[in-house]
């Protein structure tokens, strides 16, 4: 498409060039007497202006109209991203809610620490969950910024293993639907 636009663009130019010079050839060979060849060559140059002149105006119009065009796809990424950020907030939250009966020593609903399993691990994920969270509820374009996307990349994939560690979801016990089944390993 961009490369028809510039065929275009030079037969444009080509075409005003030639009808440029054949009204100015035509206007600086007639003789003073001949009104009509004067005439012709005077509305040649004058059609070459008034056509220059809706070009340019049709040009405008157009570069106005992809500007606008640039615009509103760059404002519908970033309400899409703005958006995406939201979710992940939520499933920052929802981590956070879900971690809230483990913060004590001792998981419920299990006998043992799973392997590799350390007793803090529960209470420093929670924290850095709760930071994230307060780092997200003061910035509201924090998903701008790569070093906190990476952040929470790294922290949700640690917090659902961990969370599949401690026996989440079959902690849900009965109230786990038929929609969702437990997942064995």
């Amino acid at each position: 498409m961009d490369e028809n636009r510039r065929y275009r663009e030079w037969i444009f130019v080509g075409g005003a060039i030639v009808v440029g010079v054949a009204g100015l050839v035509l206007v600086l060979t007639a003789p003073l007497d001949d009104s009509a060849r004067t005439g012709l060559g005077t509305g040649l140059i004058t059609g070459l202006i008034a056509g220059i002149a809706l070009a340019a105006i049709q040009w405008t119009i157009e570069r106005r109209r992809l500007d606008y065009e640039d615009q509103q796809h760059a404002a519908m990424y970033e309400v899409a991203r703005s958006r995406l950020g939201t979710v992940i907030a939520a499933h920052i939250w929802t981590y956070w809610q879900l971690l809230l009966p483990y913060v004590g020593n001792a998981p419920p609903l299990m006998t043992e620490n799973p392997s590799g399993y350390r007793d803090e691990d529960v209470r420093n994920i929670r924290r850095t969950l709760q930071w994230l969270r307060e780092k997200m509820g003061a910035d509201l374009g924090w998903w701008h910024d790569a070093a906190l996307l990476a952040t929470v990349d790294a922290l949700s994939f640690v917090t659902t293993d961990l969370l599949e560690r401690l026996g989440f979801p079959a902690s849900f016990g009965e109230g786990w639907s038929e929609n969702n089944p437990v997942i064995q390993h």
